[in-house]
């Protein structure tokens, strides 16, 4: 399976692509969640789109804005990869503390994809279109700290040398 990046004027077609199979409604919301603005990975197996993830970015970290995998290729770790590039390279960044997603209350199997990926709750969005679950990944304290360690540590070295 081939990540690549995907260019956003692609993104609409790529994503009816891998909803073609799904009720209207769905396919159509994800389709509007993906903007022009975004990043986006798309997974693809033999020339065929089977996976997509989008995000923005901001100061701190990254938002996933759509996540999804052809439904006969759910549960193979497809979802699971796209999400595994974004952690390496929160991982690589010194910048990037955290990735999070807006899961909607109902949706109970996208709430354990993102548990399963090392996601945790954070905390309930009320909204009229119905509630969110803020779910986010974050650096550890000691990942994030590693850089100021080694500062403060090259520092005391120095100024214990004068």
């Amino acid at each position: 399976m081939l990540i690549d990046w995907l260019s956003p004027n692609r993104a609409p077609s790529v994503l009816a692509d891998i909803t073609a199979s799904w009720r209207v409604g769905v396919a159509m919301a994800k389709m509007q969640s993906v903007r022009p603005t975004q990043l986006i990975k798309v997974a693809i197996e033999d020339t065929v789109p089977v996976g997509l993830l989008a995000w923005e970015c901001y100061p701190q970290g990254r938002l996933i804005t759509c996540c999804v995998v052809r439904d006969e290729r759910q549960r193979q770790g497809i979802g699971s990869n796209l999400l595994d590039v974004m952690k390496r390279h929160m991982a690589e960044s010194e910048h990037i503390r955290e990735i999070v997603v807006n899961v909607p209350e109902e949706n109970l199997t996208a709430q354990q994809f993102f548990r399963a990926n090392g996601f945790r709750w954070v905390e309930t969005i009320k909204h009229s279109a119905g509630d969110l679950y803020l779910m986010r990944i974050a650096k550890q304290a000691s990942e994030c700290c590693d850089l100021l360690e080694a500062t403060v540590c090259v520092e005391s070295r120095v100024s214990t040398a004068m």
